[in-house]
């Protein structure tokens, strides 16, 4: 009879516990071993540190780096204070003890020559309350990692790894919703759930960037911020544009909660001026002016309110129709917001399975039709509610409850 085992990392994004993965060999060989029965879990919290205390004594560090300073986040000061930037490695690399009997400033200073103290938790003001929470699981045996230093975890992720046959099988989650019982009740999300190799690889080389055992920032089927989301949004919006100056079939279609980076929102101005058709479906902000002659003619925003919040992030760039370069979907965390895209890590990863694509083709199709309620943001900034009264009016979200509800089972 063939023992299976299973390993299984958890990534947080909102403050509860939430979903993730595992590090690799070098982890699991470093964690204790664990109890029959029982898979060694990681959680990932989604608050961060910003501001450490950090004093080097008698390690090596680069004679430009001083020896002492509070360490705060770099990512959000042109003008890295106390510890710079050129400190940055020595500072991701250090160890941390996830003894839960020590004090949490203490866990960062088990390194010989270096002594660490925790000034703050980060900008969430609550994150101190979920501290026993965190403690309570590593009692129970999970080893908690708080992440990259200065960098919330806001990607929504889990990795199932399994021992079948007498090979590692991985098992992967990636979706655009908190592991929260209470949000998956009232907002509108999406999931992939595979066993893709490839995914199942990205996933380990990021839980192993987000535990200081690698560095990597390219990816094969993930967008991951803060180093990959925004530069590659913006190559596929440009190649959008290319096709149409070409005159081949093009489009760009973007769901997400808030749209106001201001280097995407550029390129999808001239992305416009190149007559690519553009929809964007936005729930909340969006800084993106529609239907400007000149600027963005083909350009269309709409919102959908309703029962459920719409929380989904989804990424088309292309055309079903178009033999070159076929459409790629991608589906993730990310909002098109600074914060998401410069201090949080997030992931949007491809959807290739073709029965995959067809149901985020026809569920988007939906969204975008001219019958459903919604409203469509104006050249001079104004919403305006369609379709007008005594047109024919459908609720997208009805409409998708309804589905689901005939929806074969078994």
């Amino acid at each position: 009879m063939v023992r299976r085992r299973w390993v299984v990392v958890v990534l947080s994004m909102a403050l509860a516990v939430t979903g993730g993965v595992i590090p690799t060999q070098a982890v699991a060989a470093a964690s204790p071993a664990p109890r029959i029965g029982h898979a060694p879990v990681v959680v990932f919290p989604a608050f961060h540190f910003t501001k450490l205390r950090v004093v080097v004594h008698d390690q090596h560090v680069d004679s430009r780096c001083p020896r002492s300073g509070t360490f705060q986040d770099w990512f959000q000061n042109s003008v890295p204070s106390g510890f710079s930037q050129v400190c940055r490695d020595e500072l991701l690399t250090l160890r941390y003890d996830p003894d839960p009997r020590l004090p949490m400033a203490r866990r960062f200073s088990d390194q010989r020559g270096v002594s660490v103290g925790l000034l703050d938790y980060g900008s969430y003001s609550s994150a101190p309350f979920y501290a026993p929470l965190y403690a309570a699981l590593e009692k129970a045996g999970c080893h908690v990692v708080y992440g990259l230093m200065g960098l919330k975890t806001h990607c929504k992720t889990c990795l199932v790894v399994r021992q079948e046959k007498g090979q590692l099988r991985r098992y992967a989650h990636i979706g655009t919703g908190n592991y929260n019982p209470k949000t998956a009740r009232i907002y509108e999300d999406l999931g992939l759930l595979t066993a893709d190799p490839e995914i199942g690889a990205d996933l380990t080389d990021l839980f192993n960037t987000l535990t200081g055992y690698s560095r990597q920032t390219e990816y094969r089927t993930l967008m991951v911020a803060p180093h990959g989301v925004r530069a590659g949004l913006v190559e596929r919006i440009e190649r959008e544009a290319g096709h149409a100056r070409a005159g081949r079939p093009s489009g760009v279609l973007l769901k997400a909660n808030s749209v106001v980076d201001e280097q995407v929102i550029d390129a999808l101005y001239r992305a416009s001026r190149d007559d690519v058709p553009i929809r964007l479906l936005v729930r909340g902000i969006c800084a993106l002016r529609p239907g400007v002659p000149g600027l963005s003619e083909t350009i269309t925003v709409r919102s959908i309110v309703g029962r459920f919040l719409e929380h989904s992030r989804v990424m088309v760039f292309g055309t079903p129709d178009r033999t070159q370069d076929p459409l790629e979907q991608w589906l993730g965390s990310a909002d098109l917001m600074h914060r998401n895209l410069d201090r949080r890590v997030e992931t949007l990863v491809r959807v290739k399975d073709p029965t995959v694509q067809a149901q985020i083709q026809q569920l988007l199709g939906q969204a975008m039709a001219d019958d459903i309620v919604r409203w469509e943001l104006q050249s001079d900034g104004s919403w305006t509610r369609l379709p007008e009264p005594g047109w024919p009016a459908k609720d997208l979200q009805a409409e998708l409850v309804r589905q689901a509800s005939e929806r074969p089972h078994g």
